[in-house]
């Protein structure tokens, strides 16, 4: 909550102020960033074509999408219209100087040095250091007719779930062997929820804001940390109408003059990651994320496989085990089961 001390006071002097300021408070970050919506429990489910499947098996990569080309157009600038009702209902809970510090700050880019500021270790320091950030979506739910349904094709639903193990994507080997730093949180969709998780970041900035002595110096971290938290947070704020998706999704944060150079090896041959695909004319960079590199012969990152609702799921079993057998690494953990929604049609 905001401080009751300064409720209704509009104007600030050094006075107030107690403590002197001191730059160690912000030697670690303030803000929890994406940790607010962090929920690494349970299974993440990737759902897929028949062709992206045999693709990712193929080349034992998960494809990771440049967020400025998700089929949701206002991917992280939609957290701008949750500001703009938050200042507007909340601005007289703060001094108008402190407003005036954050009150303008908006995500209006897809890429951005935010991340840098508390991230330095993974970005040789460099923390001015221009970033892109890309999407791996999955699901909370590995049985989810709203997204089987994107997959409909005929009498059936042609696609297949990919049910990961749940700390696949974010172990730390990750940054070492690519150089791609990856995290990973729930998407937030209920508006009320967006908005609490503002002023509760607010709340924290404001009073630090409020007991240090005043100084340029102060403003100007104030105002960093809230950028890297914006940065950070619009990432997995979504509109409500994609809400029955359930997605929990992997982030990869990349500084974009290293693009060109990511790559990984793989049986001593290096693979680049950075590409392009084209999409309805457009072409869609991503990155192709390895799940596969430290267990060569075996892999672990992939607990099972569902096959959509459709005819012919026998069928379709029997030829994926087949392909399952062809490839250069075992699989033998993965389950591979069949859908459970009772569908005729």
């Amino acid at each position: 909550m905001v401080s009751t001390k300064n409720k209704g006071r509009n104007n600030v002097n050094s006075e107030m102020h107690k403590k002197k300021y001191s730059s160690k408070i912000f030697d670690t970050p303030v803000l929890n960033f994406a940790a607010d919506v962090l929920n690494k429990k349970g299974g993440k489910y990737h759902y897929t074509s028949p062709e992206g499947l045999k693709g990712i098996l193929e080349t034992r990569t998960f494809y990771f999408t440049d967020c400025q080309y998700l089929n949701d157009y206002r991917e992280r600038i939609g957290i701008n219209s949750q500001l703009d009702y938050f200042w507007e209902y909340y601005k007289k809970s703060y001094d108008k100087q402190f407003v005036k510090l954050l009150k303008g700050l908006r995500v209006d880019t897809f890429e951005d040095a935010e991340f840098s500021y508390t991230e330095r270790p993974y970005i040789d320091a460099d923390v001015n250091a221009i970033n892109r950030y890309f999407i791996f979506s999955t699901s909370q739910n590995g049985d989810n007719l709203s997204m089987w349904k994107y997959y409909s094709k005929g009498n059936g639903y042609n696609g297949f779930c990919i049910e990961l193990f749940p700390y696949a994507l974010i172990d730390e080997w990750f940054v070492e062997e690519t150089g791609a730093k990856i995290c990973g949180g729930r998407v937030i969709y209920d508006t009320y929820e967006k908005l609490m998780l503002i002023k509760k970041n607010v709340d924290t900035l404001y009073n630090i804001w409020f007991d240090y002595a005043v100084s340029d110096e102060k403003d100007e971290k104030i105002i960093a940390e809230f950028r890297c938290w914006l940065a950070s947070i619009s990432l997995f704020f979504k509109d409500e109408c994609f809400k029955d998706e359930d997605e929990y999704r992997y982030v990869a944060i990349v500084p974009i003059d290293k693009l060109n150079d990511l790559s990984y090896e793989y049986k001593g041959i290096d693979y680049k990651m950075y590409d392009f695909r084209l999409v309805n004319g457009v072409f869609v960079p991503y990155l192709k994320i390895p799940f596969n590199i430290c267990n060569v012969d075996k892999c672990y990152s992939i607990s099972a496989i569902r096959i959509g609702p459709s005819e012919g799921v026998e069928q379709k079993k029997l030829s994926l085990l087949r392909f399952i057998d062809s490839l250069d690494y075992s699989l033998d953990d993965c389950k591979i089961c069949s859908s459970n929604i009772p569908l005729r049609y």
